[in-house]
């Protein structure tokens, strides 16, 4: 099991840089007027419960650069505001 959030999460944030870097298609991206910072949205899957929530949080929330994080368990996405 911890394999698997492990991997979970790794993937996560390879999806969260991707997005970040606007190489995504699947991303929705929108420059907003603060300065550089950009609002995202990514898909996540695999999250099961409130527990797998507050690691995505925790883990995206603790990279450099992000400055907002929201996880959803019932949308499986995740969105925030990011300084590139």
């Amino acid at each position: 099991m911890v394999t698997i959030k492990s991997f979970s999460v790794l993937l996560i944030l390879q999806m969260f840089f991707v997005a970040c870097s606007g190489n995504n298609s699947h991303s929705n991206q929108t420059t907003i007027n603060e300065g550089e910072i950009k609002a995202i949205e990514i898909p996540i899957e695999g999250m099961s419960c409130m527990s797998c929530v507050a690691t995505v949080k925790k883990s995206l929330s603790g990279m450099e650069g992000v400055k907002e994080v929201n996880v959803s368990l019932k949308d499986k996405k995740s969105n925030g505001k990011v300084r590139p």
